[in-house]
């Protein structure tokens, strides 16, 4: 998966359910600025819970009731994932390949480009609110026909920022997990 708007940056490939849908024009600046609120404060629950806290040598007391307050936490919020999107609802994961800039992923259908779309994507599976952008598909390079490549449109620096963060975090996870485990 490739796209001129890809190359030469950090990009994190996975697989995400998506939805995506061609729009005849982007929303208004309204509902532009109540996305990017929503996308915010999304990236920011996401990088909070990918992060975590940090692990203390000595637990304290005080250590150990947060880290069952902190699992308590987990577990509702994964019961009401359920309830809001069940599985049945969710959208079908396909490959990805996420930078800040923008995005390549597996289509059954083409767009043709420079189509407006808006992306819906769900990314992690304890949290039912979906990441919402919106960009302009970028000419299919030759042999990439089965993929759509987005070019992000409309994306404030705060969230760029902390797509930029999410994209560096899980490339690093994804790197981490290809090497050899040593023994201990």
């Amino acid at each position: 998966m490739n796209g001129s708007v890809l190359e030469g940056r950090l990009c994190w490939d996975g697989r995400v359910p998506i939805q995506w849908r061609v729009l005849d024009r982007l929303p208004d600046e309204a509902q532009l600025a109540r996305a990017e609120e929503r996308n915010i404060a999304l990236l920011n629950a996401l990088a909070l819970m990918e992060e975590g806290t940090p692990r203390s040598e000595e637990p304290s007391p005080l250590v150990a009731q947060m880290e069952r307050l902190e699992a308590k936490f987990d577990l509702v919020l994964t019961l009401l994932t359920e309830v809001v999107l069940p599985d049945a609802m969710a959208p079908r994961a396909v490959a990805v390949r996420l930078c800040s800039r923008g995005m390549a992923f597996e289509v059954a259908y083409p767009a043709e480009a420079g189509a407006l779309v808006e992306l819906s994507m769900h990314l992690s599976a304890s949290l039912p609110r979906p990441l919402m952008l919106y960009g302009a598909v970028l000419e299919p390079l030759p042999g990439e026909e089965a993929h759509v490549a987005v070019e992000f449109q409309h994306l404030g620096p705060a969230v760029k920022e902390r797509l930029e963060r999410l994209v560096f975090r899980r490339h690093r996870r994804s790197i981490a997990q290809q090497r050899p485990q040593v023994a201990k």
